[in-house]
């Protein structure tokens, strides 16, 4: 009966853990083992929790005169992961600042500039629309550094930009709100 008794309560404690990982492995887009360690954790102050599906990458491109004139929103979960994975293994510049990126901005005037926001989706009236943002990041077209939070700096690889600009021009992973 004992024997019994411990194979039931083995059982019942097995049972929750693959619910509860079922649940979380349906809600977030990461668990607390696959959340990215490296720059994700490191300057969001994001955990797991913070990334519920859906989610959605929108990105801003602005036009020459600072002003917004289009935007894309990407929602193809394996590419948001791949931006995220890029994005967090991408080298911090230490010794790069604010006056570095000023000086970049102003040779940069000719050519792009774009923002990517990550953002949860919420639904409000029945419709899916952008909510809170997780983290952004600017880079300009052709320079190869990105900021986030307008204090962190990091390298924009060419693996990166190609990602980024992969997803801006394949119209199949694009949704509008």
């Amino acid at each position: 009966m004992r024997k019994k008794r411990k194979w039931i309560i083995v059982a019942v404690i097995l049972l929750i853990i693959v619910i509860s990982q079922i649940f979380v492995n349906v809600k977030y887009l990461y668990n607390p083992v696959t959340f990215p360690k490296g720059n994700v954790s490191d300057i969001t102050r994001l955990s797991y929790t913070d990334f519920i599906r859906p989610l959605v990458f929108e990105a801003v491109t602005w036009d020459n005169d600072g002003n917004q004139y289009f935007y894309q929103y990407i929602s193809d979960e394996k590419e948001i992961k791949n931006m995220i994975k890029l994005f967090d293994k991408s080298t911090k510049l230490v010794d790069y600042s604010m006056d570095d990126f000023l000086e970049d901005m102003n040779e940069a005037e000719t050519i792009g500039k774009y923002t990517f926001h990550l953002k949860q989706l919420v639904i409000v009236n029945g419709q899916e629309i952008a909510g809170k943002t997780l983290f952004s990041f600017d880079f300009y077209e052709g320079k190869e550094v990105f900021k986030v939070s307008n204090a962190h700096f990091y390298e924009l690889t060419n693996e990166f930009r190609d990602a980024l600009f992969s997803a801006l021009s394949d119209e199949s992973k694009w949704v509008a709100y």
